[in-house]
């Protein structure tokens, strides 16, 4: 079965839910949070943070960026918590979430500084299907929600 196979009628073509699992980051996230809200495109209409099982202080780093970053950030940002920290599991959470027409998983630990970096995806993408982009070693990658298969969390608590 294909996750939201019927496209809505409302969705915006192009539009974008960044999903950013995070797993005990706090002496980086600030950064991270900020360089996606200082080179986003308007195509991006949510986000939504996983907190993967965190044992440190993340989540009130987090908080702080979020208030911290309020004038650049035109979205509604969702917060998840999981207990899980397996990031195939805590992204699958994520793009499940998104009622956009892509979902964009950015690493915790990827400071970006390309200008409209995921307008960049999107360009890549319609050329051949997926997109992912490399900087340093850490891949984001965007995934057509339509396209994506239903997942199954019955038996691992997360199939409300």
């Amino acid at each position: 079965m294909i996750k939201n196979s019927m496209i809505k009628d409302s969705m915006v073509k192009d539009s974008i839910s960044i999903v950013l699992s995070v797993h005990n980051q706090e002496e980086i996230i600030g950064d991270v949070i900020k360089g996606i809200f200082d080179n986003i495109s308007n195509n991006v209409k949510d986000m939504f943070i996983i907190l993967a099982n965190c044992t440190d202080n993340s989540e009130s780093k987090i908080l702080f960026s979020l208030a911290e970053n309020k004038k650049n950030n035109p979205f509604i940002v969702n917060l998840v918590y999981s207990e899980y920290s397996n990031k195939l599991i805590t992204n699958n959470i994520g793009c499940k979430s998104s009622e956009n027409e892509y979902s964009l998983i950015i690493p915790d630990n990827m400071i970006i500084d390309e200008v409209i970096f995921d307008e960049n995806l999107l360009e890549s993408f319609d050329l051949d299907g997926i997109s992912e982009d490399a900087m340093e070693g850490r891949y984001m990658v965007l995934l057509k929600n339509s396209e994506l298969p239903e997942l199954n969390f019955e038996g691992i608590g997360l199939d409300e």
